[in-house]
């Protein structure tokens, strides 16, 4: 795709890309976030090198903020991608007061919440969380008030209260990051989208061995766990294996073992996920499931 030009904080700049992305590679990874309106990697005009940069534009800037949650600071190989609005946010979006709200009732859209917190002042945007997967709500959102007056008048009006219907109170506060500028890492999915184990690829459907997970898990930090991937021959890429893993949700750094040579893959890579779940869900979805003629062997790292 070209580039093209944003309108509402729909444009997006990528940095830190491996050289060996292509554009195919970027519309693979950033689409799965929503539609683009366009994508482009920035090349050297006299050898059509990569920079190591690109932009990618949304047609919702919805998306264009989800995308930022789940890619910015993936690590793949000695790459970590930074992802970021390309261009400054109008002054009212950058100087809202953004109100955090959790335990909706699940059927609360938008338009809910919107209708909820109007009563209070000028709404300059409301944003429900949804599942990255399944598209369903995670019951929290952000709303984000003209004036910090008003904003209050909501935290004290409803927080605690209870909607019809529903059985939880909800909780709100206000957010110290203000407007969608610095956006919260929220918690990724945990669902995984091939229940059954077999996983669509570009190599056809893979076929289900099965095998038992180790309870040994290798912990790098407070949730988070690696996991060991081996057989995956000696072409694989981190755009690949983000291909297939992310999917599951939490992956945030990818590290293929290659060799010093010829920087060939040596066959086996390791993943961090930033939570057990998503590392047990990948696990049991694609340990033992064919690729490229190969089986998967996909292990918590011991």
């Amino acid at each position: 795709m070209a580039a093209g030009g944003s309108a509402g904080g729909s444009k997006l700049i990528v940095n830190n890309l491996p050289t060996s992305f292509t554009e195919d590679d970027f519309t693979s990874m950033f689409s799965r976030y929503g539609k683009l309106a366009s994508v482009h990697i920035v090349t050297h005009k006299t050898t059509g090198q990569s920079l190591g940069y690109g932009f990618v534009v949304y047609l919702r800037a919805l998306d264009a903020a989800k995308a930022i949650e789940e890619i910015d600071g993936l690590q793949l190989g000695r790459n970590k991608l930074r992802v970021s609005y390309s261009e400054p946010m109008n002054d009212t979006l950058k100087n809202a007061t953004k109100v955090y709200v959790k335990k909706l009732p699940v059927k609360f859209t938008e338009e809910d919440i919107s209708a909820l917190f109007s009563k209070y002042g000028k709404l300059v945007q409301t944003r429900l969380v949804r599942d990255s997967v399944t598209n369903k709500s995670k019951t929290v959102a952000y709303v984000l008030f003209e004036k910090w007056v008003d904003a209050q008048k909501a935290v004290t009006a409803l927080n605690g209260f209870t909607p019809e219907g529903a059985q939880k109170a909800l909780e709100i506060k206000i957010d110290e990051a203000k407007g969608l500028g610095a956006p919260v890492k929220f918690v990724r999915s945990q669902a995984s989208p091939y229940p059954q184990g077999g996983r669509p690829g570009p190599h056809g459907p893979p076929k289900k061995m099965g095998q038992s997970i180790p309870t040994h898990i290798a912990s790098m930090g407070h949730g988070i766990v690696t996991v060991f991937v081996y057989n995956v021959g000696e072409f694989i890429n981190e755009h690949e294996l983000y291909n297939i893993f992310a999917p599951f949700g939490g992956l945030n750094k990818i590290d293929i073992a290659r060799d010093a040579a010829t920087q060939r893959c040596k066959g086996f890579a390791f993943l961090t996920f930033d939570n057990k779940k998503s590392a047990e869900r990948a696990i049991q979805a694609l340990d033992g499931t064919m690729y490229r003629g190969r089986p998967l062997q996909v292990r918590f790292k011991t």
